[in-house]
């Protein structure tokens, strides 16, 4: 008999999950039809319909399933093979020596996986017919299914005993009676149908849930090879995948990370039956590794991997937890060039210019006396630009809606092609220069390209092609010529918990989105929320396509909230529950969120150019685990140690070890110089209550892109064309907010505009005006083109604007976005005018 590696097995057991999940979603072709075959009753109809439309069989003639005739064991072993797609191909020989090469391939993949045995171990006998209990251990095993429970079945035997238990615990068997199983008995074609399809549809049952990582959850339970991510649903979180090799264990991926030592609750919801299960993650770091990889010389925004016990990190999960993270490079030399090959340090973020060679870096990642160290790794920067494999990704942007998600465009829309990734000597980079690719289309008379905008000019579709050196990266752009509307509205989350009874509020935020996927703006949100429990205001959607939805407690109890549009027409809604436990279970150091302060920012990282402060709160949960108010960190005495030399905290910064008071209700963090501290609380006891690392950096900025609005032909006398048709302008009590402009990395203050100079500035100091001193990153102005008729031709102020006054006016305006050279133009638009 031929030994199965332990290499093959997983491998088997691996590819038949997969191929569950596959033949779940697309089934096989078949040339065979249910309606041909003249001997299925209608009780095996849909059984056999699973088999034919798989690709498991097609019958015993053209006009017969075969459905009373008995199964042999070859043709058993070829149907659960193909059943769970395995690879026949590669399976090693199982010794049998009477399998024809019809079944050997099957047979011998089986026998690998521990699904299937022989007669003896040279024989496989696969024209013996197969009895009812050799079926159920096939079963079984093929789906893992497993059961100790008792049956009424009197005619088990020990043999199959076990299995044919599994197989009536998961509702796949009733019996020949109601007190026997027919275990002797051969097993028809039809049965076997039967069967098998109940085996693929059999729900799963998840009995414990565990993180392992920050985006990594564990469970544990019987039939989860079935279990799907719509299954699975945790409160400000997305479940993206759900994989399982054996059906006991399953690996679930996150799509936002896990906030450490925070209550979460899983709830698995299985044909209408839901099981809520709590877990916690601790994040404990016992192992860090660099990830090696090849980076090209003159790339912005590059950043080094780092695992962390084998996951990947997630860095504010580690701030959060306390740890430090350091990253030091050094050269062939054996030179420390840290300072120069690195952004952050604290992160593995690349410096933008980087000298080609061969880099040895290491990380280090500790918290108070413990530090964890890893490996050297070798980190290889080279030319990469005329090197690439293959141009990975794309971002389409659409400024006539809030975010496009879909690859559907209406007639008159424009979209840029934005972040392009290229994947170059096995590793991924961003090219940011819209220069260095190419955008083309098959059919311009649908989709125009002029640099990499897309204009959508009539209904149909088209392939877009991104291109990159001798590579290119296809997709399908299609063009509607329906108006988009707001199809639905979408909770971010399916319910929501309000604190005590007594006027407390809760807030939820809702998306807009069209009947082709994307987000919109602008949206009126009608709310209608039970009256017993809470009472709303409707709102309506930002520049993001969201909205808040802000809910009153009025009495205990719950019900749903119903959102509707202006012609009341209901597009979603989400469950609210009013809950009396008005108690505090657990206090937790957390960040104040300050959109409307720009001098704040919503993480641990504070830039000496923008975002110079940080302010958090110790609040408090209650027992459910929901946000019930906070200390008065100052009232209570709490103290604080920090390094005064890269923090400023209240009034009285002395030292690392000296403890202050704190100069107010939450805890104001400024920062002072380039560098990292350890921030750590502290009560009245002196005991403390929490602690996180504060990282100040000191980076300029500078714009990427500028997302521009879609004007239509101006057509008609007496319009004032302003900046305020081409920008997203939002009106302030000073210089007006600019939106859309996307910057080399993020900011929390606003960019505004300067109705005196036209200069687009980051204001860091959140007073409104431009304070010398602010980062000026562009410039916008404006000039009607050459050629014009009654228009008169050269710059205007764009505040002002220039206005048309009768027909037979005509020309192009155009916007530019000039780099502060005052020559080279960052981006641009344009406006027609053809008035009638």
């Amino acid at each position: 008999m031929a030994y199965q590696t332990k290499s093959y097995r997983k491998f088997v057991a691996t590819a038949a999950t997969a191929a569950l999940v596959a033949s779940a979603v697309a089934p096989a072709a078949s040339a065979a039809s249910v309606s041909q075959f003249k001997d299925v009753a209608a009780k095996y109809q849909d059984a056999v319909k699973y088999l034919v439309d798989n690709g498991i069989t097609e019958g015993t003639s053209k006009t017969t399933f075969g459905t009373y005739d008995s199964v042999k064991r070859g043709d058993a072993a070829v149907w659960i093979a193909k059943a769970l797609k395995l690879d026949t191909s590669k399976a090693p020989d199982a010794g049998f020596k009477d399998v024809n090469s019809r079944v050997a391939g099957a047979v011998n993949a089986l026998y690998a996986a521990k699904i299937i045995s022989g007669k003896s171990a040279t024989s496989f006998a696969p024209d013996a017919t197969l009895t009812r209990g050799e079926m159920a251990k096939i079963i079984a095993n093929a789906y893992n299914l497993e059961s100790n429970k008792d049956v009424p079945f009197k005619d088990l035997g020990p043999t199959f005993g076990p299995y044919i238990k599994a197989l009536y615990e998961f509702g796949i068997t009733t019996g020949t009676s109601e007190t026997t199983f027919g275990t002797g008995n051969n097993i028809t074609r039809g049965d076997f149908a039967i069967f098998l399809k109940r085996a693929s549809e059999v729900a799963p049952e998840v009995k414990s849930v565990s993180a392992i990582n920050t985006t990594t959850l564990t469970l544990t339970g019987t039939g989860l090879k079935g279990l799907k991510a719509e299954n699975l649903t945790i409160a400000g979180n997305t479940v993206s995948e759900v994989t399982s090799t054996d059906g006991k264990t399953a690996t679930v991926k996150l799509a936002a990370a896990l906030v450490p030592d925070q209550e979460y609750s899983l709830v698995v919801k299985v044909k209408d039956v839901e099981k809520t299960l709590n877990f916690k993650f601790t994040y404990e770091v016992t192992k860090a590794a660099v990830v090696a990889g090849t980076f090209d010389d003159d790339t912005k925004g590059q950043k080094l991997q780092l695992k962390i016990n084998d996951a990947d990190a997630d860095f504010d999960a580690l701030k959060v937890a306390g740890y430090t993270v350091k990253f030091v490079a050094v050269d062939k030399d054996n030179n420390d060039v840290s300072a120069d090959f690195f952004k952050d340090v604290a992160t593995g973020a690349l410096a933008d210019s980087l000298t080609i060679g061969d880099y040895t870096v290491q990380v280090s990642v500790s918290k108070g006396s413990t530090v964890v160290v890893s490996e050297k790794q070798t980190i290889k920067v080279r030319n990469q630009e005329l090197a690439a494999t293959a141009v990975k990704s794309y971002v389409l942007t659409n400024t006539n809606v809030a975010e496009q998600k879909s690859s559907t465009l209406v007639v008159g829309e424009t979209a840029t092609i934005d972040e392009i990734t290229v994947t170059a000597n096995g590793a991924d980079f961003d090219v940011t220069d819209i220069d260095k690719f190419k955008v083309s289309s098959s059919s311009p008379a649908v989709v125009s390209v002029s640099g990499n905008t897309l204009t959508a000019n009539t209904p149909g579709t088209a392939t877009i092609s991104v291109s990159y050196g001798d590579v290119k990266k296809d997709f399908t752009v299609t063009v509607a010529n329906t108006d988009r509307k707001v199809a639905k509205f979408t909770p971010a989350s399916t319910s929501v918990a309000i604190v005590g009874t007594n006027g407390k509020t809760a807030t939820v935020s809702v998306s807009a989105v069209d009947q082709y996927g994307d987000l919109v703006a602008n949206a009126p949100i009608y709310v209608e929320a039970p009256t017993s429990i809470a009472t709303s205001a409707n709102t309506t959607t930002e520049a993001d396509g969201k909205a808040t939805v802000t809910l009153t407690s009025v009495a205990a109890g719950s019900g749903v909230v119903v959102l509707k549009n202006d012609s009341g027409t209901t597009l979603g809604s989400f469950g609210v529950r009013v809950t009396q436990h008005d108690n505090v279970a657990s206090k937790r150091l957390e960040i104040v969120k300050k959109p409307d302060d720009k001098t704040y920012s919503a993480d641990n990282t504070l830039d000496l150019n923008a975002d110079l402060n940080v302010e958090y709160a110790l609040n408090f949960y209650n027992s459910e685990n929901l946000p019930n108010g906070k200390a008065d960190l100052q009232a209570d005495d709490y103290k604080v140690s920090y390094n005064a030399d890269i923090v400023t905290i209240g009034t009285a910064a002395t030292g690392l070890q000296d403890k202050v008071a704190i100069d107010g209700e939450n805890l104001t963090i400024t920062a002072k110089a380039v560098g990292s501290t350890n921030v750590a609380i502290y009560d009245s006891a002196n005991l403390l209550v929490g602690q996180f690392t504060i990282t100040v950096t000191n980076t300029g900025y500078s714009i990427n892109s500028v997302s521009f609005k879609t004007v239509p032909t101006i057509d008609y006398k007496n319009k004032t064309i302003t900046v305020r048709d081409v920008l997203d302008v939002v009106s302030s009590h000073n210089d007006d907010i600019v939106k859309g402009i996307t910057l080399n990395k993020p900011t929390a203050h606003a960019i505004r505009i300067d109705e005196a100079t036209g200069e687009l500035y980051i204001d860091a100091d959140g007073n409104g005006l431009y304070t010398p001193g602010e980062v000026v990153l562009a410039t916008v102005t404006g000039e009607v083109a050459s050629g014009a008729t009654n228009l008169q031709v050269g710059a205007f102020d764009i505040f002002t604007g220039i206005t048309t006054t009768a027909t037979g006016d005509k020309g192009t305006v155009i916007f530019k976005v000039l780099e502060n050279d005052g020559k080279t133009i960052k981006a641009s638009t344009s406006v027609n005018v053809d008035v009638k």
